[in-house]
Parts: C-alpha cells; sequence; structure tokens
C-alpha cells in the first residue's frame, strides 16, 4: 500500500505479481519495459501502471477487486498482446486509460471484462484506442464501458450471455469502422454515440 515498483526491460513473470492498495495508491512505473512470461500481474484496488514512455504486455494483467486501478493513467503509451482482464466479482472497475496520443493504447489480442467484473476505456485526457484485428469483450455478467469520448477503431466489440458493452449515461464514444459489433451494445439517457465507416453489425443496440 501507497508504495511503488519500477520496470525496466523485459519481466518474465510466471508466478503470481501483486499490486496491492487499501487507500492509497500503489504504483508500477513501467514506461520502456515489457512484461511477459505464462503468470499474472493483479491490480488490486487502487493500484496503477503508469509512467512516461511505452508499456508492451505480452502476459495477462489482471483488476481483480479495482476501484480506481489503472493501466496507462493517462501516461503510457500501451501495448496489449496479451490479456488484461477486468474480473471484479464485487462489480468494481479496471480503467485503461492511455496517454493522450493518437494510437495511445494499440491492443493486438483480447481487452475484456469477465466474472462481474468492468472495465472502462476512457478518453480521459485524450488518447484512443486501436483494435485492428483484435477483440474487446465482455463476458457474461460483466461490462465493457466506453466513457469521456473514447474512440475504438477496428476489431471486433462484442458480448456473450448476460454482459454488455455500454455508454453511460451522458457520456460519449466514438466507434470507427472496419469494426464488428456483437451480443448487447446499450446506450445510456443523453449519451452519444457516433458510428463511422464499415460497421458490421450483428449486436441488438439500444439507444
Amino acid at each position: 500500500n501507497n508504495g511503488f515498483a519500477t520496470l525496466t526491460g523485459t519481466i518474465t513473470n510466471n508466478g503470481a505479481f501483486v499490486a496491492n492498495s487499501t487507500g492509497n495508491y500503489t504504483d508500477i512505473f513501467a514506461g520502456g519495459a515489457t512484461l511477459a512470461g505464462t503468470g499474472t500481474l493483479t491490480l488490486a484496488n487502487a493500484a496503477r501502471i503508469r509512467g512516461g514512455g511505452t508499456f508492451t504486455n505480452n502476459s495477462t494483467i489482471q483488476g481483480e477487486t479495482s476501484n480506481s486501478g489503472s493501466v496507462g493513467a493517462n501516461e503510457l503509451t500501451v501495448i496489449n498482446n496479451g490479456t488484461i482482464n477486468a474480473n471484479s466479482s464485487s462489480g468494481l472497475a479496471l480503467f485503461l486509460d492511455p496517454v493522450n496520443a493518437a494510437g495511445g493504447f494499440t491492443n493486438h489480442s483480447f481487452l475484456q471484462a469477465s466474472n462481474g467484473g468492468t472495465l472502462v476505456l476512457t478518453a480521459n485526457g485524450g488518447g484512443d484506442f486501436i483494435n485492428t484485428g483484435a477483440t474487446i469483450q465482455a463476458l457474461a455478467g460483466s461490462q465493457v464501458q466506453l466513457v469521456n469520448g473514447a474512440s475504438v477503431t477496428g476489431g471486433t466489440i462484442t458480448s456473450t450471455g448476460t454482459g454488455s458493452i455500454r455508454v453511460n449515461n451522458g457520456d460519449s464514444a466514438a466507434i470507427n469502422g472496419p469494426v464488428t459489433l456483437g451480443g448487447t451494445f446499450n446506450t445510456g439517457n443523453a449519451s452519444i454515440i457516433s458510428l463511422t465507416g464499415a460497421v458490421t453489425n450483428n449486436a441488438a443496440i439500444t439507444i
């Protein structure tokens, strides 16, 4: 709690790496670092991955009990080649918050919410999400939320079972093709969703 770690170079994690927080931020400074290996990095409560430069994830990151936990913290360029999973059964959220730059967050694999968790893609301070050839998904009982004008380009955005993709009340988001939508997609009261380019809709969209 209220501590920090600095990652430099390639960190091969084949075990359990937990960043825990009980009221204060616990920070992992990862600018210029690559996370690899078969293990899992868990961001608990208000733990954050932050710093200047580019952070590359080739492993698994989970937000197990996150509330204001963040990957990016509006500071990092993030490249995801692994899995980032918001899997808090208490429904708390893990935020993906890249630096304010074009292509601030590039996903080549999976961004997902599971086990009742909420994954929030936010353009707080700017930054966008490139999802070409990749998948953003909400599994059963979980949500992926697009907030603060989040812009997602390409790939597949979908949900399964009781999972849903959501733009919250009074919020806004943009989805840019070529992209395929599936599952359940809901927009809240006074929200704005912009669909641009080649959008293939296989979803049940409610506006």
